[in-house]
């Protein structure tokens, strides 16, 4: 199993589910949490989502981890912009163990 996920402070960045853009293991788990400093919301944009549509998914979380409100569980590509309520998102990444694909990639 390959590490991934973590704690993302920059202001602005990227990060990409595990090979991307080649396709990401079977079994992937992954955690990642943004944080804004002061009052500043995070903004959060996939430029690519290629997953198992049955079975394989990213979850967004409005709040320093998977216990806050879900934002939206996204299964394929369409152009998603999410926004947080306060200085957190987590975003969740699961596959299961079999057919994999591309992954995603995201900047905030």
């Amino acid at each position: 199993e390959e590490s991934c996920g973590g704690n993302l402070t920059d202001s602005i960045g990227e990060f990409f589910s595990p090979r991307y853009p080649n396709n990401y293991p079977d079994y992937s788990q992954c955690t990642w949490t943004i944080h804004s400093t002061g009052n500043r919301t995070v903004s959060l944009t996939f430029t690519d989502v290629d997953l198992e549509k049955c079975c394989d998914y990213i979850r967004v979380y409005d709040g320093p981890s998977t216990l806050y409100p879900l934002r939206d569980e996204i299964r394929e590509y369409r152009n998603q912009s999410l926004k947080s309520s306060n200085n957190d998102l987590t975003v969740l990444f699961y596959s299961d163990a079999s057919v994999t694909s591309r992954g995603f990639h995201a900047n905030w």
